[in-house]
Formats: structure tokens, C-alpha cells, sequence
């Protein structure tokens, strides 16, 4: 027995509609957030979206301390310019972020678009949607995600995780590592980012390796992990 599916005209458009509106849901919202936010300031290359009450001058002294971390990039360009959003609603980052929406903020490098849960600048503080005891601080993660739009284009090629992601930590924290504390507690406590960002730091700034050679070479993670050790206990 054959059974024939038939759609009609009308429901062949809701399907057509349904799949319009989950196109521009995952990939024209996070392209084209501004119409969410009412306020905004720029100052250089990076320009602040928000809702809330802040300072302005608080929002500019952040914009400097990111600006003063992202010049001491290798990736840094002028001209690349990064927009930022400042939730601090968890409906609303959830509904731009709803595959990723537990962190402290989310990322769109094709756009240069850059989402923050919560943040307070006036302390130069950042929290998760979740979790409001989790913090960080918000012109290092602001210098962190910018960092990642500029490697992007530096390279014009996705690097390895730890490259990017160690690199982006690095420049975050003023290219400024405490190696022997920092790497031991990576190691004991399973932290991934603290421990990418000591690898990124011995390379550069003990090996000396240039950063377009970091960019090329292909490293064995498990020998340069042991040759630190070996270093640490020199």
C-alpha cells in the first residue's frame, strides 16, 4: 500500500517561514544586535552597546585599559573595529547566545561582535548569567575577546585552540606571568586557560620565538609541557 504525503500551499509557507525566522534567529541577531540596546559609546576602535544607567567616563576608562592591552598585541589593528554588548539581563543574553549563553560572554569573531552577561564597570567586574560568585575582571575579558577578532584576521586561518585562546590570556594580562605559580596551579587544579597562557608565555618571552613563527610551527604539546616543567625545576 502506497501512502502519498500531499502539503498544501499554505502549510509549505509556515515551513518556508518557520525556516526564515530560525535563519535570522542564529545568524542575523548576533550580526545585528544594535536594535536591542538604546545607548552607546565609542572612543578609537571599539564602541560599547548597553541599556543600563552606567557612567560614561566609566565606560571610556574601560575602553582606554582594553585599548592599552590590545596595543601591546602583535595582532592589533587600528582599523579593525569591535563592537561590544552589555547584557546584564539573563533573558535577553540567552536569547542572543542560546547555545552558549553560561559564560562570561560570547563571541561572534565574523562580526567583531562581542557579548557580555553581566558587567559593572564602574569596578571593572564581570559575572556569569548563572553565577554571580564567579568573576573576572571586565577590561582583561573585554582585551581577551577583542584579541581573538584581531588574530582572526592577522592570520586569516583559525590557529589551534591553545594558540588562541593562550595568546588571547596573555595579552589580557599585560604579557605578565608569575610562570613557576601560575603553571604548577594549572596543572593541580585542571586549568586550561592559565595553563595555555604559560605555554604562550615561555615561547614568546623566554624562548623568544617570534610570533609568526609561533603561528607556524607545529608544537608537541606533551614535550613542551615536560620542557617547562624541566625549566621550573632549574
Amino acid at each position: 500500500m502506497k501512502i502519498e504525503f500531499r502539503i498544501s500551499k499554505k502549510e509549505k509557507n509556515i515551513v518556508f517561514l518557520i525556516l526564515i525566522l530560525v535563519l535570522v534567529y542564529f545568524f542575523v541577531l548576533p550580526a545585528y544586535p544594535h536594535f536591542l540596546f538604546n545607548k552607546k559609546i565609542s572612543k578609537e576602535n571599539i564602541t560599547i552597546y548597553y541599556n543600563n544607567n552606567f557612567d560614561k567616563n566609566e565606560l571610556l576608562k574601560i575602553i582606554d585599559q582594553v585599548t592599552v592591552k590590545l596595543k601591546r598585541s602583535e595582532f592589533y589593528e587600528k582599523s579593525l573595529k569591535s563592537d561590544i554588548f552589555i547584557c546584564n539581563n539573563k533573558p535577553l543574553y540567552i536569547c542572543i547566545n542560546p547555545l552558549n549563553f553560561k559564560g562570561f560572554a560570547s563571541n561572534h569573531v565574523k562580526y567583531r561582535n562581542i557579548f557580555v552577561a553581566n558587567a559593572n564597570p564602574k569596578k571593572d567586574s564581570a559575572t556569569t548569567t548563572f553565577n554571580k560568585n564567579r568573576t573576572e575582571k571586565l577590561s582583561n575579558l573585554l582585551a581577551h575577546e577583542v584579541n581573538h577578532g584581531y588574530s582572526k584576521h592577522f592570520n586569516g586561518k583559525t590557529l589551534e585552540d591553545w594558540k588562541e585562546e593562550g595568546y588571547a590570556e596573555y595579552i589580557a594580562y599585560d604579557k605578565k606571568v608569575d610562570l613557576k605559580t601560575e603553571y604548577i596551579d594549572s596543572l593541580n587544579n585542571n586549568y586550561w586557560y592559565i595553563k595555555r597562557k604559560c605555554i604562550v608565555y615561555y615561547l614568546l618571552e623566554l624562548e623568544k620565538v617570534k610570533v609568526n613563527e609561533f603561528i607556524k610551527n607545529d608544537y608537541d604539546l606533551e614535550k613542551l609541557n615536560a620542557t617547562i616543567i624541566e625549566h621550573l625545576n632549574e
